[in-house]
């Protein structure tokens, strides 16, 4: 197993979100997608970076996934999930009813649309106002 294959890179990743350690899930990552870009290793890294709390890191890897791979679900979920943890509900909503438009056999983004629905409507119905200081 080399440092510098990128399905062992995975393996770490895997190994360190197992643990909780997104931080060193991120790290070999990054390193993975500096030898091979791909649709998985995005979707994975915006998972960590979400977990992080690092929700625009997040979203650009969301974005970059959904451009190598415009019908892999994962990128729009990813996408999504790091839109409603900003706050940015419409455009998660709007998002994912494309997604889930284009494969609409996927649950998980259903699940997800539901999810930034429900959160949409409880933010319009307590007057559409962001909490202070957030």
């Amino acid at each position: 197993m080399s440092a510098a294959d990128p399905a062992a890179l995975l393996k770490l990743a895997n190994g360190c979100v197992s643990k909780s350690d997104f931080a060193g899930a991120v790290k070999h990552l990054t390193d993975a997608i500096a030898i091979s870009d791909t649709k998985e290793l995005r979707a994975n890294r915006a998972f960590s970076w979400t977990a992080l709390g690092r929700n625009e890191e997040a979203l650009a890897d969301a974005k970059h996934c959904i451009a190598l791979a415009p019908t892999f679900p994962k990128g729009y979920l990813r996408a999504g999930r790091a839109l409603m943890a900003m706050s940015r509900l419409e455009e998660a909503v709007t998002l994912l009813e494309h997604a889930a438009e284009k494969m609409p056999q996927d649950y998980a983004l259903q699940e997800a649309l539901e999810d930034a629905l429900q959160k949409l409507e409880a933010g319009e119905s307590a007057g559409g106002m962001a909490p202070a200081g957030g």
